[in-house]
């Protein structure tokens, strides 16, 4: 399963889905409430109702063991996530987080309260990671309703405040970054992991993924290849056994 950035969809994932599915690795880019197929239902205004949703979401649609990916605002919610199920004993088989800081890095930065910027400054900022069309920001009905998703996505992320010592313990992973990302860096995810964990840069900015599908893709591969995917915990909701039925 794949999961979006702030005032993002599934859609622009849909080539990562597509590199994943030519490597054999069925995947699903899925829309938080508020955009994309969910356009028309409220969205998410804190962490809790975002990992409440995903995690009803896995429970409903995948089966266990399935892998997830989430790329900045998706990689706090994908982390988070993880750790419910862990909670629940149904553990995810997998878990790559994207262009997000780890929970030490997150609990000890200033909160931001990004969701009270004006909209020239909210604006500016966007312009500043890139990975929004110009002309979306230049169309003021459409800058009016991506800014009031970024808004809600933003009271997701900035008012989520991480436990520094947070961790997963049954479940591996890796961390993608940017080698020129302005927002975020590797620094403290392998504390977040009591599994195996690899760290994967590359070149380029916040979204750098985006321009980098194949070897991100390759890379998700490689990460799965050498996995056995568990299921659940005997005795834990959602049956036994199981392989993931999407990844990335």
């Amino acid at each position: 399963m794949v999961l979006h950035h702030a005032d993002g969809s599934a859609g622009p994932y849909r080539g990562l889905v597509r590199a994943l599915g030519a490597r054999s690795r069925e995947a699903v880019a899925i829309d938080l409430p508020g955009r994309g197929r969910s356009a028309g239902e409220p969205p998410c205004r804190s962490m809790a109702e975002a990992v409440d949703h995903l995690v009803e979401v896995v429970m409903r649609d995948f089966e266990p063991g399935c892998a997830l990916f989430g790329h900045s605002m998706g990689g706090l919610i994908v982390f988070e996530t993880a750790r419910e199920l862990e909670r629940r004993g149904r553990p995810a088989g997998w878990v790559g987080v994207s262009g997000c800081l780890s929970p030490a890095a997150a609990s000890a930065r200033p909160a931001a309260d990004r969701h009270l910027w004006s909209d020239d400054r909210l604006t500016a900022y966007v312009r500043e990671l890139g990975g929004t069309p110009e002309e979306a920001l230049r169309d003021p009905e459409l800058r009016g309703y991506l800014l009031g998703v970024l808004r809600a996505d933003f009271a997701v992320v900035d008012g989520h405040r991480a436990i520094r010592d947070a961790q997963l313990s049954r479940t591996p992973g890796a961390v993608f970054c940017g080698l020129a990302d302005p927002v975020a860096s590797p620094d403290g995810w392998c504390r977040a992991f009591r599994q195996p964990m690899t760290c994967h840069s590359f070149e380029g900015g916040h979204f750098s993924l985006f321009d980098q599908v194949e070897e991100v893709a390759d890379r998700i591969d490689a990460e799965l290849g050498r996995l056995r995917l568990p299921g659940p915990e005997p005795g834990a909701p959602g049956g036994s056994g199981g392989t993931a039925r999407s990844a990335g």
